[in-house]
């Protein structure tokens, strides 16, 4: 297979119980691949798997156990390494099974992986039913539930020996401290006498002369000329002041709201009937879309399976980074869509 190779295949499932439909899609590349089954049947303890044969050996894989959605169908998603399904590749198998591994195991559901083979249908069952009875065996090294674990042995009582007592210490009397010798007190030093408070000069009287108490007269300071540089400069502002405008405040009318982009416009036509609740997260600028759309599905009060859809148009290979993505119409859009992805909780 070559390194950019991708196959995609459509299967069928063809019944061998009465009340039991369905197909499965396949798709594969060099290091990565993907199962994806749709089964309607009349029970839940429905498990898939992969069937092969070599020399007339029959061999089974399981993939696992298909969980019925909110529209009352059996879906499994499974991916794979296709180099490497329990010790063999791809090419190894050559059928879809669909089992019950109940009481009575029985193959449902057939399918062929790649063409038509000649197949064993009851070498097929026993090759399934096998499988299941294998994983479904106790292990080996846990007792029958007949068989009672040994008694315990009793353990031997003994006295413990008696501790001796350690004898009390002699605790030495204190020595008495000697009492401090009185300290005499200090003798208080006479507080000092206040400073007289100065006396204010009188005021003078009539008969004096006041000149001696005034200032100094400032010296006049003689007036500028008619045409110093502060004139000058005051009148040229003076006329080339610009006049004072009144501007009326007018509001803006109401502005239309902005259109949606087309990118986000077709998020609103995913059709929702898939089970799954949606929101809308923003993408990196290098990614090329601005968001794309998250989607969960809740099964008794668990995540049993998450998607995100990013929008693009229909291609014959997935893009890049994209490889194991499910391209899906947009609803009223040709030839818009979404590239899917879906991750499901391992049972």
């Amino acid at each position: 297979m070559s390194k950019n190779e991708y196959r995609r295949a459509f299967i069928m499932l063809r019944p061998l119980l009465t009340g039991y439909s369905g197909h499965a899609r396949l798709e594969r590349r060099v290091m990565t691949g993907s199962l994806y089954f749709i089964v309607t049947a009349p029970v839940d303890s429905l498990r898939a798997a992969l069937v092969g044969q070599r020399g007339g050996e029959y061999y089974a894989a399981d993939l696992g156990a298909l969980r019925r959605d909110a529209r009352g169908q059996l879906t499994l998603a499974k991916a794979f390494d296709p180099r490497a399904i329990d010790g063999r590749p791809l090419e190894a198998y050559q059928l879809l099974a669909v089992a019950d591994p109940g009481d009575g195991c029985q193959v449902a559901l057939t399918g062929n992986v790649d063409g038509a083979y000649p197949m064993d249908a009851a070498a097929v069952r026993e090759a399934v039913c096998a499988l299941y009875a294998r994983n479904d065996a106790p292990a080996a090294d846990l007792p029958a539930p007949d068989e009672q674990p040994p008694a315990p042995e009793p353990l031997s009582e003994s006295v413990p020996e008696p501790v001796p007592e350690p004898a009390p210490e002699s605790v030495a009397e204190p020595i008495p401290e000697p009492m401090p010798e009185p300290v005499a007190e200090p003798i208080p030093e006479p507080m000092p006498e206040p400073a007289p408070e100065p006396v204010p000069e009188p005021c003078p009287t009539l008969d004096e002369s006041p000149t001696e108490m005034l200032p100094e007269a400032a010296a006049p300071t003689p007036p500028e000329p008619e045409h110093s540089r502060t004139r000058i400069y005051t009148r040229m502002r003076q006329r080339t002041a610009p006049p004072v405008e009144v501007v009326e405040v007018v509001e803006a009318p109401p502005q239309a709201p902005e259109p949606i982009p087309p990118e986000r416009a077709a998020l609103c036509r995913l059709p929702l009937e898939d089970g799954f609740t949606y929101m809308r997260a923003p993408l990196p600028v290098a990614c090329g879309p601005r968001a794309c759309l998250m989607g969960a599905k809740v099964e008794n009060g668990r995540i049993a399976a998450l998607r995100w859809a990013i929008p693009g148009p229909y291609a014959a290979t997935p893009p890049e980074g994209l490889e194991t993505a499910v391209w899906i119409s947009s609803l009223g859009q040709e030839g818009e869509g979404y590239w899917v992805m879906e991750a499901r909780e391992k049972p």
